[in-house]
């Protein structure tokens, strides 16, 4: 469902950027009503998904730190599951651009969360990329951390359709 909406009904019928300009709006609304709290605060915005390199470049060019999360086994078993292992449906799912678009994209960090890591894994491997990059990140006007999941991190979410 969630390929059908937001990539053949949404990327391929307005723009390849709907969700980049979603994305720039939302923010941009947020700084605005926070500026108007009177309240210091500095501009971290998590996005939980990207999809596209237009959405990744468009994350790096506002200074944002893109993390890849991968979980193929998780991701295996909840596909064949979504997909009664109906091997059609298998192949649609995992071939569909929403979900291949990035494969061979350039990630600086990469988070292992599959069966075999323990929480204490993921978190670990958290605190490096945060250690790497709070000094830096936060002195920017406008920072971003942008999570490019594969899978959820230790959820049964689902974000395919066929």
């Amino acid at each position: 469902m969630l390929q059908k909406y937001g990539t053949k009904n949404g990327r391929n019928v307005y723009h390849q950027d709907i969700w980049v300009r979603v994305i720039d709006t939302w923010t941009k609304i947020q700084i605005e009503c926070l500026a108007n709290t009177g309240i210091d605060f500095c501009h971290i915005f998590v996005v939980s998904d990207v999809r596209f390199k237009n959405e990744a470049e468009y994350i790096k060019s506002k200074d944002g730190l893109l993390i890849r999360i991968e979980a193929p086994n998780r991701s295996d078993k909840r596909i064949n599951q979504e997909a009664n292992n109906d091997l059609e449906i298998i192949k649609r799912i995992k071939s569909n651009t929403s979900d291949t678009s990035l494969d061979d994209y350039k990630f600086k960090y990469t988070i292992s969360n599959d069966y075999d890591n323990s929480m204490s894994d993921i978190l670990s491997q958290i605190d490096e990329i945060i250690k790497d990059n709070l000094s830096t990140n936060l002195t920017n006007s406008v920072d971003w951390i942008k999570l490019n999941s594969v899978d959820r991190i230790k959820t049964n979410s689902t974000n395919h359709a066929y």
